[in-house]
């Protein structure tokens, strides 16, 4: 396994596509041979990055099981990287979902907010919406 496809001839998942990339590592879609199911998949460098912080996730993350949270499903380490296995979520970002949801709210509370006499520009908001 090299550095830039930690999946790269393992027994049970295989890349489908990169998903995301931050700070931390980054996220692949991979496609879990054993079950069929797609999972999202974390890869953290090893090293200096792999505090108690990653620690704690893990371990926390390990024992939540919820319906609206997403499902931890192993870890294992590649030569280069701590992965975290987890359900994979379609619909995006959960920042970016967070950002738009937020930003709906202020256009709500700012239309509600205008005057009766600029009725006409609240119902051209609520068209376009």
């Amino acid at each position: 396994m090299n550095q830039g496809e930690p999946l790269q001839g393992h027994y049970r998942y295989t890349k489908l596509k990169d998903l995301n990339k931050g700070t931390y590592g980054f996220v692949q879609l991979a496609l879990d041979r054993l079950t069929g199911d797609q999972v999202a998949i974390k890869f953290i460098p090893r090293g200096e990055k792999i505090t108690k912080y990653v620690e704690r996730e893990i371990v926390n993350h390990s024992h939540l099981l919820h319906p609206h949270i997403i499902k931890f499903e192993e870890v294992f380490l590649t030569s280069n990287h701590l992965a975290i296995v987890m359900e994979f979520a379609p619909g995006g970002d959960m920042y970016q979902h967070v950002k738009v949801i937020s930003a709906q709210g202020c256009l709500e509370q700012a239309r509600s907010n205008l005057p009766d006499d600029k009725q006409d520009l609240k119902t051209s908001c609520q068209i376009h919406k």
